[in-house]
């Protein structure tokens, strides 16, 4: 299919995967030639795999990261919901578009957290990481929201993730509001059920800085903290002013998944997760 036969909605996903998710896989695997040890053992792992099948009502799903592939961890799952859903990418398909930037984000963020603070294999190994998410198996016709948990199945001698097994749990229906509900997409670290306070607080620094780097510009900057610095005359038009306000909004609709409402309800936010 040449590129002006591409669907819009085929365009935009291979954009984002290209800006949001290649870049972390292609590291990755990079990092993972060069593995040298894997923990636990492999009868260790097999056990973890039953403990997850004796979960009910889910869907579950074995990812191997060095290779992509995923596999249904029970054979009629390779059927429905997972019909044809033999890699990652095909996986992220699934995922309602409006939501799949910040669900990447924080996987990348969570791949990463083991590196940032001192943990041991059993640690890294005994944590769930946590996300709702608007999703579309094969053979649904709606979207509807799932809780996918991860659990790390296996890592080598730096802590690095090499497998890990999803469970997915519906929660409910998906109900569009002007193509996509309003709901922030946020990560939690879990650990006996209760959230891991030294994890947590990583994602919450990690998600500071990439607030700071990766989304806004020194002139959004210039808006936002006119809010909070309400004394500070800004030196834009009021044309100019509005025209950031929008990209602000838009920004944030893109990195959240959320529409916020106002500048002045982002700057709400903001601080309220420590950006500011």
């Amino acid at each position: 299919m040449s590129k002006k036969n591409v669907p819009d909605s085929e365009r935009i996903f291979e954009n984002v995967i290209f800006k949001y998710y290649q870049p972390a896989s292609n590291f990755i695997k990079e990092r993972l030639k060069q593995a040298k040890k894997v923990y636990p053992e492999i009868l260790q792992q097999e056990q973890n795999i039953q403990d997850t099948l004796t979960i009910s009502c889910a869907y579950r799903i074995l990812i191997s990261l060095d290779d992509e592939s995923i596999k249904p961890l029970i054979p009629a799952d390779s059927k429905y919901p997972f019909a044809g859903i033999t890699d990652v990418k095909n996986l992220l398909k699934l995922i309602h578009p409006g939501f799949l930037v910040p669900f990447l984000i924080y996987c990348v963020i969570a791949y990463e957290l083991a590196g940032k603070v001192e943990a041991t294999p059993n640690d890294i190994l005994s944590i769930f990481f946590q996300i709702t998410l608007p999703i579309r198996f094969k053979g649904q016709k709606e979207y509807a929201w799932y809780i996918q948990r991860t659990k790390v199945l296996s890592v080598n001698e730096r802590n690095e993730v090499i497998s890990h097994i999803n469970t997915y749990h519906f929660e409910r229906e998906f109900i569009p509001l002007e193509e996509t509900e309003y709901r922030l997409i946020q990560a939690s670290v879990l650990k006996d059920e209760f959230l891991h306070e030294t994890f947590q607080d990583e994602i919450a620094k990690q998600m500071k800085l990439y607030y700071e780097h990766e989304v806004f510009q020194k002139q959004h900057w210039d808006i936002l903290k006119s809010y909070i610095h309400t004394e500070n005359k800004l030196k834009y038009t009021q044309s100019t002013i509005y025209a950031y306000n929008k990209d602000i909004l838009s920004l944030m609709k893109l990195h959240t998944g959320y529409a916020f409402g106002s500048v002045k309800s982002v700057v709400a936010y903001l601080q309220k997760i420590k950006v500011f």
